[in-house]
């Protein structure tokens, strides 16, 4: 298939420093898809790793034509990876997850299914042992009670969204503060789906306590009710620059394994 032609499925991954997960998780991906009997692509965005995952993903590129890789110039966190991810999204249905296997590829199609009943996004509900901190569980309850949207507890970062709601999310850009936030903000009608999240089999988390702290209050300041927005947006603002949804890209890496410049 060439490289214009359309997909069915796009899962996007960042990934920071998960060399040990890649090639398992590679794995796993192509049978659940395969299986599927839909085209597909898998778009892994390095948001500037240090141990080898560049490596991991260059060769994963060249063995498999459906593996794109897209390697940025630097560290810029999670969501500018993944909006990095979306803005190249070219399927019909995208699916966004987790490089460290805490989020199962079996789950996927029924993320997928799910969207059939007329959701724009489906978000998968922690179950299991892979149930967030005390931190997590604060501002997500947090921006619940903010936001004023009753939304299941738990909520996790592997989504299925649909293709002409990504690219709407795309025009955002640089003005995404929260991916979560975001998409409530946009009116998507939103799906849930109960998904055995296990623990982190490789690696270590990559949000220290105080900058997931800093996120959470960026968000509220930019999508809460107006009191809270007068409230803390100047705390915010002194957070904004290293948290903006911006990123560079250096290299990207086509199926063949041919690089491109960003």
């Amino acid at each position: 298939m060439s490289t214009t032609s359309r997909r069915t499925v796009t899962v996007v991954i960042p990934v920071h420093n998960e060399r040990e997960a890649l090639e398992e998780l590679h794995e796993r991906l192509a049978e659940v898809l395969c299986h599927e009997g839909r085209p597909y692509e898998i778009l892994f965005v390095d948001d500037g790793s240090t141990d080898g995952s560049t490596d991991v993903l260059r060769s994963l590129a060249r063995s498999d034509p459906v593996v794109s890789v897209v390697i940025l110039r630097r560290r810029f966190g999670q969501l500018a990876a993944t909006l990095c991810g979306l803005a190249r999204a070219r399927g019909e249905t995208v699916v966004t997850m987790d490089a460290d296997l805490q989020h199962p590829p079996e789950a996927i199609p029924r993320l997928v299914a799910a969207l059939a009943e007329g959701h724009d996004v489906v978000v998968a509900v922690r179950q299991g042992a892979g149930r967030p901190g005390v931190l997590s569980r604060t501002g997500r309850w947090l921006l619940r009670w903010v936001f004023g949207v009753r939304v299941p507890k738990d909520l996790s970062t592997f989504r299925a969204f649909r293709g002409e709601f990504v690219r709407r999310l795309a025009e955002r850009g640089p003005q995404v503060v929260l991916l979560g936030a975001e998409v409530c903000r946009a009116g998507a009608r939103l799906g849930y789906v109960p998904t055995q999240v296990g623990t982190r089999e490789r690696g270590a988390t990559k949000y220290a306590s105080g900058r997931r702290l800093a996120i959470w209050l960026r968000a509220v300041a930019a999508y809460g009710w107006l009191p809270w927005r007068v409230l803390l947006l100047p705390l915010a603002w002194c957070c904004r620059r290293p948290l903006a949804g911006v990123y560079e890209v250096k290299e990207t890496v086509m199926g063949n394994g041919e690089p491109r410049g960003g």
